[in-house]
C-alpha cells in the first residue's frame, strides 16, 4: 500500500469461533439515533417497517448461510437472531446472527476466509459481484472491499 495507509472499521460480527462453534452477525439497515427517545423510536419503526431494509438483510443472510454451509458440518448452518437490533453511539442496525459448527478439517482460518468478501460490500451472486470488484481494483492491495488485509494474506 506504500505510503497510504487504509483503517476502517465496523461493528459487524464477521467471525466468532470458540472451539468448533462459528458464529457471523450480518448488518444491514441502519437510521441515526434520534434527537430524543420519541424520535428515536419513530425511525426504529421506519427501520423495522422497511421493506427494502428486510430484503438488503435478508439477502446478506442467505450469501453468509451459503458461505458458512461450504465449511460447516451439513445441517448445522441455523439463523439464531432475526433482524435484532443494535444500538450504537449515533446509529441504530438491524442485525441478524448466524451459527454452524465446522467440519472437523476445517479451523478458524477457513471461517476467516469463508467470509472475506462481506456480502453488505459485495452484493449477491457474491462470485459474479467479486468478479466485478477484481475487475474495478487497480491491485490486490487496493483494500476496497476486503474485510482485512494483513498477515500476508492476498485477496481480491
Amino acid at each position: 500500500m506504500g505510503q497510504e495507509q487504509l483503517v476502517g472499521a465496523s461493528p459487524e460480527m464477521y467471525v466468532r469461533i470458540k472451539e468448533d462453534r462459528f458464529e457471523t452477525s450480518p448488518i444491514s439497515g441502519t437510521v441515526p439515533v434520534g434527537n430524543d427517545p420519541m424520535e428515536t423510536a419513530e425511525r426504529i419503526k421506519t427501520l423495522i417497517s422497511s421493506e427494502k431494509e428486510e430484503s438488503e438483510l435478508t439477502m446478506c443472510t442467505d450469501v453468509d448461510r451459503n458461505d458458512m454451509a461450504r465449511i460447516c458440518i451439513p445441517g448445522s448452518v441455523r439463523l439464531i437472531g432475526r433482524r435484532l437490533l443494535e444500538r450504537y453511539s449515533r446509529l441504530i442496525h438491524t442485525v441478524d446472527h448466524l451459527e454452524g459448527i465446522l467440519n472437523n478439517d476445517r479451523d478458524a482460518v477457513d471461517a476467516i476466509l469463508s467470509h472475506m468478501w462481506a456480502c453488505t460490500v459485495t452484493g449477491s451472486p457474491k462470485p459474479a459481484a467479486m468478479q466485478t470488484i477484481e475487475n474495478m481494483e487497480n491491485s490486490p492491495e487496493d483494500g476496497t472491499a476486503d474485510v482485512l488485509d494483513f498477515c500476508g494474506l492476498t485477496v481480491l
